[in-house]
């Protein structure tokens, strides 16, 4: 195996390796090929042997960033040799075929007829190499070693490929719609819970009222923007299942514990812009929607659905467990540290309404398990044991801010907890957001950073 070194310019080195199987050219992680300019390269005579008797006379790099490796005193013609690859993302077929001897001009005549430019009709540019002077190209064979011939279906195999490489931009297949997805912005129908009522709102409208509810509205507009998109993810799914069909006969509710928060009073300009930016664009796993879960502040690290809310009715592998975000560096005090203290009769009540027994006297608590975020999931409270979200929801979300419970233990006639965060700590994290927007971050990083191998597709214009 041969690992050389090529310099191009101040800022970029290529490696490459030749193996007999091929070559592989490595650039730095998220090099901008386009920006390679009219960088290229000619290492002449480098004489390198290969264990089965080929030698690698040279490299051309043209201004694309496409290479060339010119090979010598080849025993066997090879009319299909190896596709060159480049790291990450590029590929460039191999010039194909062995090189036999002839003269050098013939071998000038044939790198010639590949670097003629574009051609009469303007179908794209063919260029591997820069016109070179016959003394350079002289330096590219060894010993005076020359080329007899290429074969003519070898050559054509590198016009098309390097067209294909380097001047073409081969359009993605279009992501596949969620199965009974509109086209079109939506009409949903809308259980006012607080006056009884329905009413029917355009569903962008309805979200805008979302967003203002869930998150501070003068936060950033990438993170307004990130849980637009979230919002209505959630809204899609949740309609798509009909839960609050069941409920009410419409689509969605102001409810928090039904739905989500809804208060079109909080709207603002960020929040209408953060909802025009996004308009349509939901998450999608797999072609279907995913549910979308957020909390305020994930304390620091997220976790899955199975730990965070003790949802195990089916598959969630596009929620991100274990992410860190560092939301306690920017949260509010309240949610960085909290602290709760619950009269003993009332935890008593709430694990009777859990287990459906009576736990006797609440004298002992014992934190009995917990996942991998170090979120509590079980917790013996007097004879009972119960998981810590389902305790956490009986006793009330506001009081007990999250399961990351770092202490808990009778103190008098009260069950005294402490922890971190504020929620369930399950998809994205308000917090995390806004903190990842003032860094710069656009909305699908920021949702990317929280879900995994996850789409974002946009439904209607």
């Amino acid at each position: 195996m041969v690992i050389f070194t090529i310099n191009t310019s101040k800022r970029t080195t290529l490696s490459a390796r030749f193996d007999g199987l091929g070559v592989l050219l490595m650039l730095p992680s998220g090099h901008n090929y386009k920006k390679l300019g009219d960088v290229w390269a000619v290492l002449p005579r480098l004489n390198l042997i290969h264990k089965r008797g080929r030698k690698l006379t040279g490299w051309l790099i043209d201004k694309f960033g496409c290479l060339m490796a010119i090979y010598v005193n080849c025993r066997v013609v090879y009319p299909e040799f190896p596709p060159l690859v480049a790291y990450p993302g590029l590929y460039v077929p191999s010039f194909a075929g062995g090189l036999r001897y002839e003269g050098a001009a013939r071998l000038k005549g044939v790198l010639n007829y590949f670097t003629r430019g574009p051609d009469q009709e303007g179908r794209g540019n063919t260029r591997i190499i820069y016109n070179l002077p016959t003394k350079d190209i002289e330096k590219l064979i060894t010993g005076g070693m020359v080329m007899r011939y290429i074969k003519i279906i070898a050559a054509l195999v590198v016009v098309l490929g390097i067209l294909w490489a380097c001047n073409l931009n081969p359009q993605r297949k279009p992501l596949e719609r969620v199965p009974g997805a509109p086209d079109k912005e939506p009409t949903i129908s809308l259980y006012v819970n607080e006056k009884g009522t329905r009413e029917n709102i355009k569903l962008e409208d309805y979200l805008a009222g979302v967003v203002a509810a869930e998150m501070e509205p003068t936060w950033s507009i990438n993170a307004l923007a990130a849980q637009a998109i979230v919002a209505r993810t959630f809204t899609m799914e949740n309609i798509q299942a009909g839960r609050v069909k069941k409920l009410h006969g419409t689509d969605a509710s102001t409810s928090v514990e039904e739905f989500q928060a809804y208060d079109p009073s909080r709207i603002n300009d960020n929040v209408r812009k953060a909802v025009k930016m996004t308009r349509g664009k939901v998450i999608t796993y797999q072609n279907d929607y995913i549910k979308g879960w957020f909390s305020a502040c994930d304390g620091g690290i997220s976790a899955s659905a199975q730990e965070g809310l003790g949802y195990n009715k089916g598959p969630t592998k596009y929620i991100k467990a274990g992410a860190r975000d560092g939301c306690l560096a920017v949260t509010s005090p309240q949610n960085r540290d909290w602290h709760a203290e619950i009269p003993l009769d009332r935890v008593r009540e709430a694990v009777k309404n859990i287990t459906g027994t009576d736990p006797g006297d609440v004298n002992k608590v014992k934190i009995v398990e917990r996942g991998p975020s170090g979120r509590v999931t079980k917790i013996q409270i007097g004879s009972a044991t119960v998981g810590g979200s389902e305790l956490r929801l009986a006793l009330g979300s506001e009081q007990v801010r999250s399961t990351l419970i770092s202490r808990a233990e009778v103190q008098g006639n009260n069950l005294l907890l402490e922890g971190n965060g504020f929620g369930h700590g399950v998809g994205l994290c308000q917090w995390g957001s806004q903190k990842m927007a003032n860094e710069g971050k656009d909305p699908e990083e920021i949702i990317k950073f929280y879900f995994r191998d996850v789409k974002i597709q946009k439904l209607w214009d």
